[in-house]
């Protein structure tokens, strides 16, 4: 009897059997920490054991639904297996509810930008037929340097225009690599002491690398989340900094150089 002759034949016991549960997942174990390897090099925020986790949810949910006269059970299994591990990765960074047409319109900005890299907001907006708004949401999803990264609506402009826009004078050269240089260790500080989640929520709503902050408005629209569910994830990770000593000794070693 094969593997995928046994499972379509006890399905049922399986699904209600710890042993037979944990029989299971040793059976695909290997598969599943290798898929949750590739999506975690996409996604290094969400922990390795939670994609695992998640990954066998969707063996157990494509258990529930296999048909023998499909194909091998690992085939069948391999969509449900994908679909909750990349749910649980977006879901890590704060993109879990963004609807599919939101997708659809993300798509249709990249493939304009391969084609034509140049592009602002405007003329993107034009294209498509979709809101400035909108698009301007999408530009800071995808993260494209190419129209100067993340920006608000006013400024979204050129890339020639952003460069200038961002040319420092030359004698705060020095100062500024000091400032990259404290910004770079108090991020480290800040990373291991709150959630991939909260961490990512500051970023936004105190401009890292020189991003321009956000109010808890904009971060809200752009997660699909209320005002205050961002204020509320802002408000955890303050007391969990309130609370870092590593956080305390890197001001009070910064404090002493100034």
């Amino acid at each position: 009897m094969t593997v995928d002759m046994f499972l379509c034949l006890h399905k049922d016991k399986i699904l209600t059997n710890q042993n037979m549960m944990s029989a299971l997942f040793n059976q695909y174990k290997n598969y599943l920490y290798k898929s949750a390897r590739k999506v975690a090099n996409r996604y290094p925020s969400v922990e390795l054991d939670e994609l695992i986790s998640e990954g066998f949810e969707g063996i157990l949910r494509a258990l529930e639904k296999y048909d023998c006269n499909t194909s091998s059970f690992l085939t069948y299994a391999q969509h449900w297996v994908r679909m909750k591990m990349f749910s649980a990765a977006r879901k890590s960074i704060g993109l879990m509810a963004l609807p599919g047409s939101m997708y659809s319109v993300i798509s249709k900005v990249k493939h304009l930008l391969d084609s034509n890299p140049s592009l602002n907001y405007i003329e993107i907006s034009r294209q498509l037929g979709e809101s400035q708004e909108r698009i301007a949401i999408v530009l800071d999803l995808i993260k494209t340097p190419k129209v100067g990264g993340i920006a608000t609506l006013e400024d979204y402009v050129t890339y020639e225009d952003t460069l200038i826009k961002n040319l420092p004078p030359e004698d705060s050269i020095d100062e500024d690599l000091a400032r990259k240089d404290f910004e770079k260790r108090l991020w480290a500080v800040i990373e291991n002491a709150v959630t991939p989640k909260e961490a990512f929520v500051l970023s936004l709503l105190f401009g890292r690398g020189g991003e321009m902050r956000r109010s808890l408005e904009w971060v809200a629209k752009v997660l699909y989340v209320s005002k205050e569910r961002i204020r509320q994830i802002k408000e955890t990770a303050f007391d969990k900094l309130r609370g870092s000593e590593a956080l305390a000794e890197l001001i009070k070693k910064e404090e002493a150089l100034c």
